[in-house]
């Protein structure tokens, strides 16, 4: 396979919501937790993904070879806290301990990336800072820093989930580090309420996934090129995911919480299967319809010439929607006139035999 984009912003991306059915949250009970890990193992644990995950390549890439060994870069979700390789539950209970005072948030707050020495901060603005508050800032945030360097999902479940969430509802409150948590907590999580009912991650694709020269080619060829790349990955999931990732999401799965998915690759796929799915639902409708005109008329006759004229009214008001009245959006939903099509047909049918 051929190297990987390092643009996140370019990269393919699957996305999972999840819902808690329970008062205390996603993240208040184990079962949780392990249901929500559960939906990103269907990748993490699959070998195959590391020939298709974005590659998290080193910063100076002059000290990347052949022989390098590049890791995949990890899913973008809290659970990489409560899955640290390595926890220390005294250094994070100091950092909890140093946030519950107000006055060292409100430093932190003020002084912000300032605290950090290769980061460029006006004068003006510098010289409005105590050195004791920059010490406390520089200081605090290596103890910060420390502490989340090893949130990779690479160990097991932490022993103290309580605590990582604590810390979690703390380090919102820091402008610096609330980046770093509150993309998977929802709105409501806070200090005083440490219940998150929302949670959302994202999983990173990498590509392209062959050797893609696109120089020298017409617009039209090159994105012809990039869509069978695309085309791979969306193969790739479709095959090997997607069973496993509707087992994920079905409410039987797990009793604690409600799980979603979203990918912008598969998504027309999957609605194209719902589509099917539901026409033949409607070709079930058009046999019983028929079914029921025979029934109530007696005739076999009226009953397929009541079809016929069921059936034929589709194509008719296709003709009038995109040719007469010019429409060119039609949604998927616009195939549920099929059922109200039936429906009234058939009605018209029998009360039209019935009042002769």
């Amino acid at each position: 396979m051929c190297s990987h984009s390092l643009l996140f912003i370019a990269s393919p991306i699957f996305s999972r919501v999840f819902e808690a059915s329970t008062p205390s949250g996603l993240f208040g009970d184990e079962q949780s937790i392990e249901g929500m890990k559960d939906a990103y193992d269907i990748f993490l644990n699959d070998p195959g993904y590391e020939d298709y995950c974005l590659y998290n390549y080193p910063r100076n890439l002059s000290l990347v070879t052949e022989n390098t060994t590049v890791e995949c870069t990890s899913p973008l979700t809290p659970l990489l806290m409560y899955y640290a390789s390595y926890w220390d539950p005294e250094a994070v209970a100091e950092v909890i301990e140093e946030l519950k005072d107000p006055a060292k948030i409100e430093a932190l707050n003020k002084i912000g990336v300032c605290a950090n020495p290769q980061v460029f901060c006006p004068p003006e603005i510098v010289e409005t800072f105590t050195p004791e508050e920059v010490f406390f800032a520089f200081s605090f945030g290596l103890k910060v820093q420390n502490i989340t360097s090893t949130w990779d999902m690479k160990g097991d479940l932490i022993d103290n989930i309580t605590q990582a969430t604590e810390l979690a509802s703390y380090m919102v409150l820091v402008d610096v580090f609330a980046g770093v948590v509150d993309f998977g907590f929802d709105q409501t999580f806070s200090v005083a309420n440490p219940a998150s009912q929302y949670s959302r991650g994202i999983l990173f694709w990498g590509g392209p996934y062959t050797n893609r020269n696109t120089s020298g080619l017409s617009e039209e060829e090159a994105k012809e090129v990039r869509k069978a790349d695309d085309d791979q990955l969306k193969n790739y999931i479709l095959e090997n995911y997607l069973e496993k990732m509707d087992k994920q999401s079905d409410p039987e799965t797990h009793a604690t919480l409600n799980s979603y998915y979203f990918m912008t690759a598969i998504i027309g796929d999957v609605i194209l299967d719902i589509v099917t799915q539901d026409g033949l639902l409607a070709l079930f409708s058009f046999a019983f319809v028929f079914c029921w005109i025979r029934l109530n008329t007696g005739s076999w006759f009226l009953a397929f010439v009541g079809f016929f004229e069921i059936f034929f009214s589709i194509p008719v008001a296709w003709f009038l929607f995109t040719v007469v009245f010019q429409i060119k959006y039609f949604s998927t939903l616009n195939t549920l006139a099929l059922f109200i099509v039936a429906a009234i047909g058939g009605k018209i049918d029998i009360v039209s035999v019935l009042t002769t």
